[in-house]
């Protein structure tokens, strides 16, 4: 749960096709921009996943 302490949080997107996979794309380039803009948070890393290799470290 994500609090005013918080200082790390993910965000995941599941998408099962191409018209989603762009959608998602789009919903989060969007995100990063109000995040952005009303609270500060910039985006340290943003990865896709294939379906073969569903898994990424987070520091």
């Amino acid at each position: 749960m994500l609090d005013e302490d918080s200082t790390k949080g993910v965000i995941v997107i599941e998408s099962v096709n191409a018209d989603q996979a762009q959608r998602a794309n789009e919903a989060m380039s969007d995100l990063k921009e109000l995040l952005g803009e009303f609270f500060g948070i910039k985006r340290d890393k943003s990865v896709i996943l294939p379906k073969d290799a569903p898994s990424v470290d987070v520091d």
